[in-house]
């Protein structure tokens, strides 16, 4: 299980699938700050490249560039949606054990939270 996330806790906020309404992010990230986190977003929140936030190369950098930040206690998906499949076998698994963390995550995030539960051996939460 990874460690727990407590108030005033760093927590990401990624974007794989597709691409995030500014208003819906705003208000997502205002929630999380009255629950006591520190958003960190991932650079590609506010790219589009048609249904995807931003092409396959930067939603897997901006993503792993996330994932390399040591002090997140969770990355949280900011949607859902499609694109996942696209650049799954190409994520950094060897990175993504080296900071074991919360991922949340829903719709075609569900393969990508698969996998860190059967190829890192932590718990994932569907949401």
């Amino acid at each position: 299980m990874p460690p727990p996330v407590f108030r005033g806790a760093r927590v990401g906020v990624a974007a794989l699938s597709g691409p995030v309404r500014f208003e819906r992010l705003e208000a997502g990230l205002s929630a999380l700050e009255m629950l006591g986190y520190i958003p960190v977003l991932a650079r590609n929140l506010g790219s589009a490249s048609g249904y995807l936030a931003g092409g396959d190369e930067e939603r897997l950098a901006a993503f792993h560039e996330l994932a390399s930040t040591p002090d997140l206690g969770a990355i949280l998906f900011a949607r859902g949606g499609y694109g996942v499949q696209r650049v799954i076998d190409r994520l950094d698994w060897n990175l993504l054990g080296r900071y074991p963390r919360w991922y949340v995550g829903y719709s075609d995030l569900t393969p990508f939270l698969d996998r860190v539960v059967r190829h890192l051996g932590l718990q994932a939460l569907h949401g």
